[in-house]
């Protein structure tokens, strides 16, 4: 059973202030930790967030929302 808490791929970018895509980036490249819950979600302990906020090359800002 899990312990702690927990967040999504997209809780987590909304939190961090960077886009879905980059945690996932982040996540294959392990560079931060995350369990895999399923065959494609995967959910991002806490204490992993300071390190996806701090991580150097972070694309910060706002995720973007559809196209241009």
């Amino acid at each position: 059973m899990l312990e702690g808490k927990y967040y999504t791929v997209t809780q987590a970018a909304e939190l961090a202030g960077v886009t879905v895509s980059y945690v996932r980036q982040l996540l294959r490249n392990e560079k931060i930790k995350g369990e895999k819950f399923g065959e494609r979600a995967w959910i991002i302990p806490a204490n992993q967030l300071e390190k996806l906020r701090s991580e150097p090359d972070s694309k910060l800002g706002r995720p973007r929302i559809g196209k241009k």
